[in-house]
C-alpha cells in the first residue's frame, strides 16, 4: 500500500464535509474509527474497515458495512485504548505512504490534546501521520516538512519537547533562521505563507506544525 494513503475518520468535528471528502484520492484505504462512521455515511460512502467498540456507530450503518462484505473489527467497550489509537495501529500495519486522521480536531478539548499526543507517540521518520479536516492540518516536523497551501494561509509552530533546535523556515512572512523555540514559547504562532509552498526544517526536538487554510471553497487534495 506504499503508493496510497490510509484515511482514518474519527469521531471529532468535521465542519466542511466537502473539504474533508477532497482529501480522499483514488485507491486510498478508508478506516472508520467507530463514531467517525457518521461522516463516511453522510458522504454516501462505505469504509474498507469499521473498527472500535461500535457504541457510537448506528446499527443501520453496521448492517450496510456487513452486507457490502467490508471488514468489521469490534472491541469491548471496557478497553484501555481509544478507538482512534486502535485504528492508527491497524493503519500502520498496512505500511501506507501516509496516514491522515480526519475528524481528530475540534470537539472535546481532552480528546484533541490526546490526539495530538498520538501524533507524537507514533511519530516515525518513515511514515507521515497527520490530522486534517480539510481546513486545518496538523503534523509533526520530522527533519523537514513541506507545507502545500496558498499565500495567506496561517502556519503555527509549537514545540512539544523542551526545546526545538535549528529551526529554519522558508516562504513564511516572519522567517526563522536556525533558531531555537522553547516549550511554552508563543513566537512560532500565526505566521503567514508568502506563496503556495513553504518549508520548515529542524535539527532536533519535537515540533508541531498547524497549517490553517484560509481560502474559501477550494478543494484541498493530497
Amino acid at each position: 500500500m506504499q503508493d496510497h494513503n490510509v484515511l482514518i475518520f474519527a469521531n471529532g468535528e468535521i465542519t466542511d464535509l466537502k473539504r474533508a471528502r477532497a482529501l480522499i484520492r483514488m485507491g486510498d484505504f478508508i478506516i472508520a474509527a467507530d463514531g467517525g462512521s457518521k461522516y463516511i455515511q453522510k458522504m454516501g460512502m462505505l469504509p474498507d474497515v469499521l473498527i472500535g467498540d461500535l457504541d457510537s456507530t448506528s446499527r443501520e450503518f453496521i448492517e450496510l458495512v456487513t452486507k457490502a462484505g467490508k471488514k468489521i473489527h469490534q472491541y469491548p467497550t471496557a478497553k484501555d485504548t481509544s478507538d482512534l489509537e486502535i485504528a492508527i495501529q491497524y493503519a500502520i500495519a498496512l505500511q501506507p505512504q501516509k496516514i491522515i486522521i480526519v475528524g481528530g480536531l475540534g470537539g472535546r478539548v481532552d480528546h484533541l490534546l490526546a490526539n495530538v499526543m498520538l501524533l507524537q507517540r507514533y511519530r516515525n521518520e518513515n511514515l507521515v501521520i497527520s490530522m486534517d479536516d480539510g481546513t486545518v492540518e496538523m503534523q509533526l516536523v520530522m527533519g523537514k516538512l513541506a507545507i502545500n497551501g496558498a499565500a495567506g494561509d496561517i502556519v503555527s509552530l509549537i514545540p512539544l519537547s523542551e526545546q526545538v533546535v535549528g529551526i529554519v523556515t522558508e516562504n513564511l512572512e516572519f522567517p526563522l533562521k536556525s533558531e531555537t523555540l522553547m516549550i511554552g514559547e508563543s513566537r512560532g504562532i500565526s505566521n503567514v505563507m508568502l506563496s503556495d509552498n513553504a518549508n520548515v526544517l529542524i535539527n532536533s526536538g519535537v515540533l508541531l506544525c498547524i497549517h490553517t487554510r484560509i481560502g474559501e471553497g477550494e478543494e484541498n487534495g493530497h
